[in-house]
């Protein structure tokens, strides 16, 4: 939709979007952002570079895709002073995960995907939504592993929306990071209730079966598919509840600080940005 049917954004729009956002971001106690869009380019590395010059104080870190990736690293390095790289990153290579009608990138691809990015000492952060998507990640990061044993890289795992207890030791043994969205329980719950078998609500969005097994754990917003509050993250992993009140998997609570480490530290350690 975005790129054959919705108008290209102006440069005003998009200057005028920025400070909107700048001000959305400090009220509710953001100091720095990950954008996980597969399709981040040049462009994105020169236009929040631009407003860096102009006193955004927000850390960003960009990912991207495996056929952009490269790109964008070398536009940072040349477009970017070193002593302000800090303040626009370049993340992991993003691989979206589709599986209709089949797996794509079928796991060939994606374990090529990660043995290489492992190669260069890059994490990979797969979409995972289903026992599918999960089942081909956990693949790509362990012949990772085998191929590149001396990377220590941390691949990622995003959303686990759908994950049987199965994967839970799998998942440990990867060494992988989970970055889930609790605020999708509130936000769009109650349709989990209606179209999700009854028998898989208690694998929605996991929180503490992931702590109790070890696995490290951040949490985001997913914005615009969600709302960029992270607060009402931090509400739905406490107590599970949609928004019209009912509770999904409440065996997956957190307690309010472990909720709150998943929008920080737990996101700083994602992020590389803490050992």
């Amino acid at each position: 939709l975005s790129k054959y049917v919705i108008p290209p954004i102006s440069p005003n729009e998009l200057h005028a979007g920025a400070h909107h956002l700048k001000e959305q971001l400090l009220r509710m106690g953001i100091t720095a952002v990950q954008d996980a869009t597969p399709t981040n380019s040049s462009f994105d590395v020169e236009f929040w570079y631009s407003r860096i010059k102009n006193n955004w104080p927000i850390t960003i870190l960009l990912m991207a895709d495996h056929e952009r990736h490269d790109n964008i690293a070398y536009t940072i390095k040349r477009e970017v002073p070193k002593h302000e790289q800090n303040k626009l990153q370049l993340g992991p290579i993003k691989v979206v995960m589709e599986s209709h009608p089949q797996l794509y990138p079928d796991i060939d691809k994606l374990i090529k995907i990660a043995v290489t990015a492992s190669s260069k000492k890059i994490p990979i952060a797969v979409h995972a939504v289903n026992p599918e998507m999960i089942w081909a990640a956990l693949e790509a990061f362990k012949h990772s592993i085998m191929n590149v044993p001396s990377s220590n890289i941390r691949h990622r795992i995003e959303h686990l929306s759908l994950c049987p207890n199965v994967f839970l030791d799998d998942i440990s043994k990867s060494r992988a990071i989970v970055v889930t969205n609790p605020s999708f329980i509130y936000e769009h719950g109650e349709r989990y209730l209606l179209n999700v078998d009854k028998t898989e609500h208690p694998s929605l969005y996991r929180l503490n079966s992931l702590y109790t097994s070890g696995i490290p754990v951040a949490a985001g917003t997913d914005a615009p598919v969600a709302s960029i509050n992270p607060w009402v993250g931090i509400v739905a992993a406490c107590n599970r509840e949609t928004s019209l009140g009912k509770k999904i998997a409440e065996h997956e609570k957190l307690n309010r600080w472990q909720a709150l480490e998943l929008y920080t530290s737990g996101a700083a350690f994602a992020a590389g940005w803490k050992n």
